[in-house]
């Protein structure tokens, strides 16, 4: 079934895309979704290419991936202590 529908998966996706982003409170919920995992991202995909530059081996990267989820848990519960409900 090569070929059957590939353009009409095509043109009801963009479609799809240009329903939920049309909206402006949509799209703003949506990059809420989409941003934070940007920057969680381009750390981990740093990660391996700086353990080997500075000679680590994969135990130093394994520490190095776990240190960003360390510090994500830290800051939530510093921020979920240091912030009081209005």
């Amino acid at each position: 079934r090569a070929g059957s529908g590939g353009g009409a998966l095509l043109t009801e996706s963009l479609a799809g895309a240009r329903l939920v982003l049309g909206d402006r409170r949509v799209r703003a919920l949506m990059l809420l979704f989409w941003l934070p995992p940007m920057f969680v991202v381009a750390p981990e995909a740093l990660a391996a290419p700086y353990a080997d530059v500075i000679g680590a081996g994969p135990a130093a990267l394994g520490l190095l991936l776990c240190a960003m989820a360390v510090g994500h848990v830290g800051a939530e519960l510093f921020v979920g202590s240091a912030l009081r409900p209005r």
